[in-house]
């Protein structure tokens, strides 16, 4: 017999195979599990509060995994485990570690590619909201009081905070709302201001025309409520030999008060006078009738018969 060194191959049963490659992968999910773990922690960890707070339903999910579910304790397995035992751990693990990347990838989508599609959008949107409020800033701030102004610009900079803190939340809806409001009073305001500008340029005409026919001013343009700009506007002017008038423009008409009874010739006389000059010379059309809605007596020519009953002729407007 010959001594020295001897040499042969081995291998195991197959059971026994099995069950080392068994405990290698779940040794090997155990490991990946944990790292899954610690890289969802710190996703969730890297955003702002805001970023968790817009996007709740997958933070939530993610730390409720988190809390949920731990890592199955692997040590007292070994080659001598139950066969079955070994794949049940190996099963959980698998199932476990397909969740974490799962959880991940929400998280990830979520605070990266729709955080930034909502940040875009809102962003637009604020500024969409910025220039509606300074396009019609001035007409706001003639019609509008103080306090409005204050509080639409109070929202507009709590808006704006809450965006830059990624607080996404019910955002989107809070400046729809804004916009909508300010352009929606923006319109308005804008439409009395034009009347304003029509019935100041009125006011000046009516002025310089009583000027010109010699009337003299007893009482300046003024406002009736000097704290509402849409109040009426009243000024007197004495004819000097026919009486006096009160002048008083709205908006959107002008109310004549005379001292001269309305069945006399000097009253059409001084209103068609009156008509004829705003419109030649301001190009004003006015259309003047009595207090009861009816229109002024007619000026007849020389000679000329009056109308049927029912066929009063209104002035042209």
């Amino acid at each position: 017999m010959s001594c020295g060194t001897k040499f042969s191959k081995f291998r195991l049963k197959q059971e026994r195979e099995r069950k080392i490659q068994l405990i290698q992968s779940m040794k090997k999910r155990h490991v990946e599990l944990q790292g899954l773990r610690d890289t969802l922690r710190e996703t969730l960890g890297s955003v702002s509060d805001g970023m968790r707070s817009s996007f709740a339903m997958e933070t939530k999910a993610a730390e409720q995994w988190l809390q949920s579910t731990g890592i199955p304790e692997i040590t007292s397995l070994g080659t001598a485990s139950d066969v079955s035992r070994i794949n049940n751990v190996v099963s959980q693990l698998d199932l476990a570690c397909a969740k974490a990347r799962q959880l991940q990838e929400q998280c990830v989508l979520a605070y990266t590619q729709k955080a930034n599609t909502v940040g875009q959008k809102l962003g637009q949107n604020l500024t969409e909201t910025k220039q509606a409020f300074l396009q019609y800033r001035q007409a706001l701030q003639l019609w509008c009081d103080e306090k409005a102004l204050n509080e639409w610009l109070k929202h507009l900079k709590t808006i704006e905070s809450l965006i830059k803190t990624e607080h996404y939340t019910n955002v989107e809806t809070q400046l729809n709302t804004l916009k909508q409001e300010i352009i929606k009073k923006g319109k308005e305001v804008e439409a009395q201001e034009e009347k304003q500008q029509k019935r100041l340029y009125l006011l000046k005409a009516l002025r310089q025309m009583c000027t010109d026919m010699g009337f003299k001013e007893t009482k300046a343009p003024i406002y009736e409520d000097s704290n509402k700009r849409d109040s009426r506007i009243t000024f007197n002017v004495d004819t000097l030999d026919r009486g006096k008038i009160t002048f008083s423009l709205a908006l959107d008409g002008i109310i004549c008060d005379s001292e001269i009874d309305h069945t006399r010739y000097d009253l059409i006389e001084e209103f068609s006078a009156l008509t004829e000059y705003l419109e030649n010379k301001f190009g004003i059309i006015t259309n003047f009738r009595l207090a009861d809605g009816s229109p002024l007596p007619k000026l007849k020519q020389k000679g000329e018969k009056d109308l049927p009953t029912g066929h009063a002729r209104e002035a042209s407007a």
